[in-house]
């Protein structure tokens, strides 16, 4: 029966903005399923309508107060939908939401405001908490999304560093390569102390991307010891060219 109301919910949103009043007073029904469809019409015809101000302006609006539903399916739909209509009006709302006592809801919080801004500072201490995750998979999403944040945030993931260099021992590769990446980002003269440990990892790194950021790291450092590391051991572009190439051949087969 899912399908069914799968097909229904694709519907109504394909219908556009003839739905939306309907479709408003469902973000307070009794039902948290009846809320969830809700909030993902409203999404769809939004988005249906090709991103129409006077159509997403008085959802995302409506969307602030589903924030704060006492159901987690509601929260965390209502931030998926923020976060693909980059709502940047919500951005005050979200920011509040930072501090919910639920971490998960925390990090689904900061995840979509990267979305919609990535130069909002106040994302990095939920980002440097998930890092410490037991789940692995938080703490590669928390990495991923350092990574892609902007250099206007450079100060506030200053001091994640020491936590990062520390993620350079995962076991995990690709865990290792999101970590690298945003050492390569955020690294810079004041790092110094952060030399010896990026020459051990840039050593036994076993693929290209990874050794890449370590030695771009190594560059921005700048120092004698770090640029001289850095230029042994930095692949060319064309071996990680190689190496990609390889790793989208072996997904194309896998698929």
């Amino acid at each position: 029966m899912e399908w069914i109301r799968e097909s229904a919910i694709g519907a109504l949103s394909r219908m556009g903005r003839v739905v939306i009043p309907e479709s408003m007073p469902l973000l307070s029904d009794v039902d948290p399923g009846v809320r969830v469809a809700a909030v993902r019409i409203l999404e769809g015809t939004a988005r249906h309508e090709d991103r129409d101000s006077t159509v997403i302006d008085p959802i995302v609006s409506a969307l602030k107060k589903s924030l704060h539903d006492p159901e987690r399916s509601v929260r965390h739909q209502t931030l998926v939908t923020l976060g693909r209509l980059h709502a940047k009006d919500a951005l005050p709302d979200l920011i509040e939401a930072l501090k919910d006592d639920d971490f998960g809801t925390r990090f689904e919080v900061a995840e979509t405001i990267t979305q919609i801004d990535l130069g909002v500072e106040q994302v990095v201490p939920v980002l440097a908490e998930a890092l410490k995750d037991d789940d692995k998979d938080v703490r590669m999403d928390a990495a991923m999304t350092l990574s892609r944040l902007s250099d206007e945030v450079s100060a506030a993931v200053k001091p994640v560093i020491p936590q990062l260099l520390q993620l350079l021992q995962d076991p995990d590769p690709n865990l290792r390569y999101e970590v690298a990446a945003t050492l390569a980002r955020f690294c810079g003269p004041e790092n110094h102390d952060a030399v010896s440990v990026l020459i051990q990892a840039l050593a036994r790194a076993d693929n290209m991307r990874e050794r890449w950021h370590l030695a771009q790291a190594l560059e921005q450092i700048g120092s004698p010891e770090a640029v001289k590391a850095a230029k042994r051991h930095k692949p060319t572009q064309r071996e990680v060219q190689r190496e990609i190439e390889q790793l989208m051949m072996g997904k194309s087969k896998a698929n």
